[in-house]
């Protein structure tokens, strides 16, 4: 017995203590509190899952709650004429799908196409929609082609319709020439995301480009479709950028999407506002950028 005992000195002050620890009941100490240790560690690994899956339930709650309150505000809305639902599309006439020839733009190199097919005299009717606005080319060939009779209306988004340096003078351009200028917004974020975001909204962001071209001997009309991330805006030729063009008949149920979504804002559009003056200069972005240098947009 002696043999399996271990014996340990231990001295404070003048006196000297013996303590016998035995090998056996150590382990048996040490082995228990091992286990408690271990299965302690899996309760909390465990109370952490619930706890998130919680958490994931509350987020997918309020966000299905978001989602109603959207869809009965929208009812409402639609009830009295202030949004065109998006149903329209079930009464589009006669709407087909065909074949779609399809170009990629990098950049800029979109430009080229789409002022060629404005000032075309095929083209009965342009509508674009801009987060900021201030290309010069393409005004002049939108307003050389609302004087020739086409149809020509620009959504903006409220809060960038003055972002950059030469708005106020492009857009009164437009207005001068007769071509429908309104402003619109995204959708609500309280409506959206749930919580205290009353009164804030989300912007129109898109940018696009439909352009109307009436067939020779009678045909279905063509559609010339560019959706991208290149801004409306001069200084935007030298971001990168991409944009794909989409060649569609005016009839396609491709057109009637992008038509039903465009007159479901232009319903809820204001009229826009020209300030007078140019915007307030900004700062390029870049680690070279000067202070003072104006920039544009994003």
């Amino acid at each position: 017995e002696c043999a399996s005992r271990r014996l340990n000195h231990v001295t404070s002050d003048d006196k000297a203590f013996m303590t016998f620890w035995h090998d056996g009941w150590l382990q048996n100490l040490l082995r228990t509190s091992g286990g408690a240790e271990f299965e302690l560690a899996l309760l909390r690994r465990e109370c952490d899952s619930l706890r998130k899956a919680l958490d994931d339930s509350t987020r997918r709650e309020q966000g299905l709650a978001a989602q109603l309150r959207a869809h009965r505000v929208l009812q409402e809305q639609a009830a009295d004429g202030r949004v065109v639902p998006l149903a329209i599309l079930d009464a589009a006439p006669s709407a087909r799908g065909g074949e779609a020839h399809t170009a990629l733009h990098p950049d800029s190199s979109f430009l080229g196409p789409l002022l060629q097919l404005i000032s075309d005299a095929a083209c009965v009717e342009i509508l674009l929609t801009a987060f900021t606005y201030d290309d010069p080319e393409l005004t002049s060939a939108a307003t050389a082609a609302k004087l020739r009779g086409a149809s020509v209306r620009l959504l903006i988004d409220l809060q960038k319709a003055h972002a950059c340096k030469e708005s106020g003078k492009i857009l009164l351009q437009l207005l001068d020439s007769q071509v429908e200028v309104r402003t619109t917004c995204g959708r609500s974020l309280s409506e959206v995301y749930g919580g205290s975001f009353r009164g804030f909204k989300g912007a129109l962001h898109a940018k696009t480009a439909l352009i109307r071209s009436r067939a020779s001997g009678g045909g279905d009309d063509g559609v010339a479709l560019f959706i991208g991330s290149h801004n409306l805006t001069k200084a935007s030729r030298a971001n990168r950028e991409f944009v794909t063009e989409l060649r569609l008949a005016a009839s396609d149920t491709r057109v009637a999407t992008y038509r039903a979504w465009y007159e479901s804002m232009w319903s809820a559009s204001e009229g826009i506002q020209v300030e007078a003056g140019a915007a307030p200069r900004r700062r390029v972005r870049g680690k070279n950028a000067l202070p003072n240098a104006s920039a544009a947009a994003d």
